[in-house]
């Protein structure tokens, strides 16, 4: 689980707050989206939780950890796939395993497997130049999926992908998460995404307070055009235009 405690922060070259006094649950296991603006602290506070920035005060708990850094327990996921072109697919695969000290027969092993799941393994031997941008996108998700983090933090993994494939890794990205249980933050600026991905969302605002929540009952897999679904969808909008107003 996620704790976030009273937690203060700005940027060392401005004094303009990003957060003052935020605090934010998360229990382990729960698929949260965050929407707002661009400038409202969103992608700010996966880093703060990945711990690639350090609060100016308060305290961020992952798993009943302080978080003081970087640690294999939180796996960031950036907007563009950020793998070594150098490297094979399944080389980029297996990087992390090779970094913790995995024997190479046990590599080969678990990176085919990973590679099957995500439906890679025809691709094992290509290097990312030769990749669709889903497709890579796809490898960077099973390089982090690979090393069974608890908490996934992913910052508008599939923007700027086409419409069929974004959808499509949504459902490969639902069907991970409901077999391996992670933690998920997502943060997107979609209310459509939002509505379909999210047990519960937080509608950010600029001043990187959160003014809304909702908690979406549907189960899963969503029907994309069920009637519940775009009620969700209608309020977040909704939220966001009068955020956007205010």
């Amino acid at each position: 689980m996620i704790y976030v405690d009273t937690l203060c922060f700005h940027y060392p070259h401005t004094q303009r707050p990003v957060f003052v006094d935020f605090s934010l649950h998360v229990p382990a296991g729960e698929f949260v989206c965050i929407l707002g603006q661009s400038g409202c602290g969103k992608t700010t506070l996966l880093h703060l939780i990945a711990g690639f920035l350090a609060p100016i005060a308060g305290r961020i708990v992952v798993n009943g950890l302080p978080v003081c850094g970087a640690g294999p327990e939180r796996a960031m996921i950036f907007q563009e796939a950020t793998l070594f072109p150098w490297l094979t697919v399944a080389d980029n695969v297996g990087f992390g395993l090779r970094a913790q000290g995995m024997g190479k027969a046990a590599i080969t092993q678990t990176v085919t497997a990973q590679l099957e799941r995500m439906g890679l393994a025809e691709y094992a031997h290509r290097y990312p130049c030769h990749l669709s941008g889903g497709m890579r996108q796809r490898v960077a998700l099973a390089r982090v999926l690979v090393l069974e983090p608890p908490v996934l933090l992913m910052d508008e993994p599939f923007s700027a992908l086409d419409i069929p494939t974004r959808e499509r890794l949504q459902d490969d990205l639902l069907t991970l998460w409901m077999t391996q249980g992670n933690t998920i933050i997502y943060v997107t600026h979609s209310a459509e995404e939002a509505a379909y991905l999210a047990g519960r969302i937080l509608v950010f605002a600029p001043s990187g307070a959160i003014i809304h929540q909702e908690q979406v009952c549907a189960s899963w897999p969503r029907d994309r055009l069920g009637a519940e679904r775009l009620a969700v969808e209608q309020r977040l909008r909704t939220v966001l235009r009068n955020a956007a107003t205010s």
